[in-house]
């Protein structure tokens, strides 16, 4: 099936060469075959790179979600969100070594500029963290988050979004209710809230 779609192609010295583009972020035009190709083997597991994407973004969130153990570990002193993500994002670093700080993306607005904690450009994944003081209402936190995710767009190198919200007192976790509240805020389908 490969060698009859593409035997022709290549053994034609115009064909082979032509280009279209510039289809990606570097401006470049793109060679024909070369996108047919990355087509045709797609469809194999292998090839797939946003299969394999997926696969690293599971492990993302399999640290993201083991935060409370992540502290308990370091023996973290859980002050803000700053004494949350720290000791998180030591880890990531070590699983994705092209981690960024603070402040790297470009998801800027006319009037600001939007900055989640962790940035794994490896990964295409940004994290956000959120502290919820004991006693405080949970809305303002989610409309908050909310506004990240209608904001974080604009660096096409960013297409998973997790904001992890840790709550200061774990028996004002309702999970049910939680999701509800997330459902009704229609968050972008490529964001994952994770209440702790």
């Amino acid at each position: 099936m490969f060698t009859d779609k593409f035997q022709p192609i290549i053994n034609d010295k115009k064909k082979v060469t032509e280009s279209r583009g510039p289809l990606y972020e570097d401006a470049e035009p793109s060679m024909i075959i070369h996108d047919d190709f990355r087509e045709f083997l797609m469809s194999f597991q292998e090839f797939n790179t946003d299969y394999s994407k997926k696969l690293e973004v599971n492990k993302l969130k399999q640290i993201l979600e083991n935060t409370n153990s992540i502290l308990s570990k370091t023996n973290t002193t859980v002050t803000n969100e700053t004494s949350i993500y720290t000791p998180v994002k030591w880890l990531v670093e070590i699983v994705y070594p092209s981690m960024r700080s603070l402040g790297k993306a470009r998801f800027i607005k006319k009037f600001s500029t939007y900055h989640p904690d962790i940035l794994i450009p490896e990964i295409s994944s940004a994290v956000e963290y959120k502290y919820i003081r004991k006693g405080v209402g949970i809305e303002t936190y989610l409309d908050q988050i909310k506004t990240d995710a209608d904001n974080y767009e604009g660096d096409s190198e960013y297409k998973f979004f997790y904001a992890i919200v840790y709550f200061e007192d774990k028996s004002e976790i309702n999970p049910a209710g939680f999701k509800q509240a997330v459902f009704e805020k229609k968050f972008p389908e490529n964001w994952v809230l994770i209440p702790l």
